[in-house]
């Protein structure tokens, strides 16, 4: 994934007025507990201060970056509204969310995300723990497409047109991917309560012709990728249905879905970062951990497991 440093260069150098704002509020939105001076954050974010001062002039008149009584800098009380309004229905579901995935993070030394399914992406809506060398993917804000073989937790629990429509849902998959094989994935997560799936070459790359995307001049020229590595992460194991008690695993995540009223995945809570491989126990242990997490949400926010969700859990979830 393109880090901070390389993305603050590519936006102060390349995008113009509306790139060094984004810039600007990038690097407060990482630094989102700390004050920054004038000079420091021209100096952080290596935007003229002849440039910042406007910049930060229009933010801070309108409520997007906050001055202190010290005249040091911050985000503004304006990012609540827009990260509310994105967010929408499942703000309740974050605030749920936010003392157990972030009680999950610390225990286990891992990243705790909230992601959703929005049209063809998932977005992801918040990261608890501290930022991890080997999670590149887990940004809040970052779009991954749904698309096969990436996102079987939120449609392991639905019904078989529901798995059809993700294995057409994008022209860029190549029609010669496993369906079987992604397939015996889904049944055994569906038995389990959890999904994951292992770290590949494949999508770290495509991580990188996603940012090209959001360069409208190659936009055309990345496209053509996307479905080449979206195949390449089937063969090279992304989707596991059966462990090996003797095996270990290279773990990229670990998924469990929160459920809405009416049975359906309304979001997904996952576990990452893992910095060593992991054994079939040790994956295990960690699944059942954070099913009980997405359980509890599910419980807290008047959601239901359906019928296809493992019958002891389901029953457990709709009695609490």
């Amino acid at each position: 994934m393109e880090d901070f440093e390389a993305r603050r260069q590519r936006l102060v150098k390349e995008s113009g007025p509306t790139g060094r704002t984004v810039a600007v509020l990038d690097f407060l939105a990482l630094n989102s507990e700390s004050e920054y001076t004038f000079a420091e954050l021209a100096r952080q974010t290596g935007i003229s201060k002849a440039t910042l001062h406007d910049i930060v002039r229009v933010l801070v008149e309108n409520a997007y970056m906050r001055r202190s009584t010290n005249g040091r800098l911050s985000l503004g009380p304006a990012i609540i509204g827009l990260g509310d309004a994105a967010i929408g229905s499942r703000l309740a579901l974050l605030n749920l969310s936010r003392p157990l995935l972030s009680q999950l993070a610390a225990s286990e030394g891992l990243q705790a995300v909230a992601s959703t399914v929005t049209d063809d992406e998932i977005v992801i809506l918040a990261r608890h723990g501290d930022r991890l060398v080997r999670s590149p993917w887990y940004e809040v804000g970052e779009r991954i497409p749904f698309a096969p073989p990436i996102g079987t937790v939120f449609l392991a629990w639905g019904d078989e047109a529901e798995l059809q429509r993700w294995f057409e849902k994008s022209d860029d998959t190549p029609s010669d991917l496993d369906h079987d094989e992604i397939r015996s994935a889904v049944r055994a997560a569906r038995e389990r309560g959890y999904t994951f799936g292992l770290r590949v070459n494949a999508r770290e790359r495509l991580q990188l012709v996603l940012h090209r995307l959001e360069d409208e001049e190659t936009v055309d020229g990345a496209k053509a990728h996307v479905g080449e590595l979206l195949a390449e992460m089937k063969d090279e194991r992304y989707l596991v249905a059966e462990l090996n008690e003797s095996s270990a695993y290279d773990v990229d995540f670990i998924s469990s879905p929160v459920f809405d009223s009416v049975g359906r995945v309304s979001m997904a809570v996952n576990v990452v970062g893992f910095t060593r491989p992991q054994s079939k126990m040790q994956i295990e242990r960690l699944g059942r951990l954070l099913l009980s997490v997405a359980m509890r949400i599910t419980a807290a926010s008047g959601g239901v497991a359906p019928d296809s969700f493992p019958f002891e859990i389901r029953s457990n979830s709709r009695t609490r």
